[in-house]
């Protein structure tokens, strides 16, 4: 059964393979849309020990900053400890019009944030669209007809943010409907995201933890966190020695794609390992953080994380 410290140390082990594998600039090897921000908050949950890094992809940032996903930088740059540091970053960011699932309530969750696009009532608006267009029972489609686990995985975890931000039981309601309805799709070996677009890819197991420990602790479901157990169980067999993880589990790939390999069945130019990663490292902590409370949700802050014996 994994605990809290557990997450904590495999999300530590992303974050220093990460930090390794930096390049001088405050890049990383290959293309991101949004790895570097995700990066910056993965390492801010360590206290100073990567604090050069971090400044380094700002600054890279500041400079390359991504001609699209903005949604997905402004989400890491609005839970970012230091919000001084990243203001003018999040200024010059510009949310775009794709209307799936995931896109809709992104936005949604970066307006209940405080910040410049803070609109709780827009942040209603576009999550309510969101589950009404593509809601299908206990099911969030992240297209019409189109159905994806790992992406209802991240509309769950995205509803789980809703839910905590703006404390809306709707969407706590909401977020908890969405891990049961994956359950009967998690096998005892934890081999649970294989049916749709991003099947068997780090980002959707990412997502799915944080939405089933969340899940668990606001029903109070302890078949949840079985759940969860098997799930994190099954990541964790692909964790290699130096920290890292494939970007899709169960697959024959280079043992560090960094380049993005659209002739790969399943995979898209989206699928970006300098993405994926630090967003997989992202969402252990979150993931962690909630299993610690083991009662409520509670905000992610680097600050709650070290609250304890100095893990989450």
């Amino acid at each position: 059964m994994p605990s809290s410290e557990h997450y904590r140390e495999v999300a530590h082990g992303i974050a220093d393979y990460l930090a390794s594998r930096q390049t001088p600039d405050g890049a990383f090897p290959g293309p991101d849309h949004y790895g570097r921000a995700f990066a910056v908050l993965l390492w801010s949950h360590f206290g100073g020990e990567y604090e050069a890094n971090s400044a380094a992809a700002l600054r890279h940032l500041a400079e390359h900053r991504p001609a699209d996903h903005d949604e997905f930088n402004a989400y890491a740059l609005l839970h970012y400890p230091d919000g001084a540091a990243v203001a003018d970053l999040l200024r010059r960011l510009r949310f775009g019009r794709r209307h799936s699932a995931n896109w809709m309530l992104l936005r949604a969750v970066c307006r209940a944030r405080p910040g410049p696009w803070h609109s709780p009532a827009r942040a209603r608006l576009e999550a309510r669209a969101a589950l009404l267009r593509y809601g299908r029972k206990e099911l969030i489609y992240d297209r019409p007809g189109a159905l994806s686990h790992s992406y209802h995985a991240f509309c769950g975890a995205l509803m789980v943010d809703l839910g905590r931000d703006l404390d809306w039981p709707w969407a706590r309601d909401r977020a908890i409907r969405a891990a049961r309805a994956l359950q009967p799709h998690i096998p005892p070996d934890g081999d649970a995201l294989r049916v749709g677009r991003g099947a068997e890819q780090i980002f959707g197991y990412g997502a799915l933890l944080y939405l089933l420990e969340a899940a668990a602790a606001l029903a109070g479901d302890a078949s949840l966190h079985t759940s969860a157990d098997r799930v994190f169980g099954f990541l964790t067999r692909f964790r290699r020695s130096d920290g890292s993880f494939p970007l899709t589990l169960n697959a024959d790939e280079a043992p560090e794609p960094w380049r993005p390999d659209p002739s790969r069945p399943g995979w898209q130019d989206y699928n970006r390992y300098a993405d994926y990663l630090p967003f997989l490292g992202v969402y252990l902590v979150k993931a962690g953080e909630v299993r610690s409370s083991q009662c409520a949700i509670i905000p992610m802050s680097p600050g709650h994380a070290r609250s304890a014996d100095g893990h989450s």
